[in-house]
């Protein structure tokens, strides 16, 4: 690629970044937040308190709220409008990680564990179970395989020294 054509990529792809981290966060807090909250309401029913299922989706909910106004909210605030607590709080840059992380995870298994009950492969199409399970490892494997291809393409010409610590 020549110099132009590569400084023209450069500043459209921060053009588009820039907009893209301005306009879904604020999109997934003011929906996630409406979302959470039916999820609330609607799985702390009665009815619902003795299924398992419910209840992980009830956790999942809670701890979407906390990731949604802990990590993304300070993450949007630092990306888009340079108010960055880690960077002017000591405490809150050594432990942001450990009350973000958690959550997030609780969020991932417990929709994993709440939808697998119902979504077993063998119980729905026996016979089809191995080619079920072949085709999604092979997408689920796609993005590993390919990522660093792409970052490698992207970042061919930038020094790595100063990612470094």
């Amino acid at each position: 690629m020549s110099n132009s054509t590569t400084d023209n990529l450069v500043a459209n792809l921060n053009t588009a970044t820039f907009w893209i981290n301005r306009i879904i966060p604020v999109i997934s807090i003011v929906f996630g937040t409406f979302g959470n909250l039916f999820n609330i309401i609607i799985f702390t029913r009665r009815s619902l308190c003795n299924n398992p299922c419910s209840v992980y989706f009830l956790a999942g909910s809670i701890a979407n709220f906390f990731v949604m106004y802990v990590a993304l909210l300070t993450r949007y605030l630092a990306t888009s409008w340079n108010l960055d607590p880690a960077a002017t709080n000591m405490i809150w840059c050594k432990i942001r990680y450990f009350l973000i992380y958690p959550p997030l995870c609780l969020v991932l298994w417990g929709c994993c564990v709440g939808g697998g009950y119902f979504l077993v492969a063998n119980d729905i199409a026996p016979a089809y179970a191995g080619i079920v399970f072949g085709i999604s490892n092979t997408l689920a494997t796609i993005p590993g395989i390919v990522s660093p291809y792409v970052v490698g393409a992207l970042t061919e010409k930038v020094c790595l020294i100063p990612l470094k610590y």
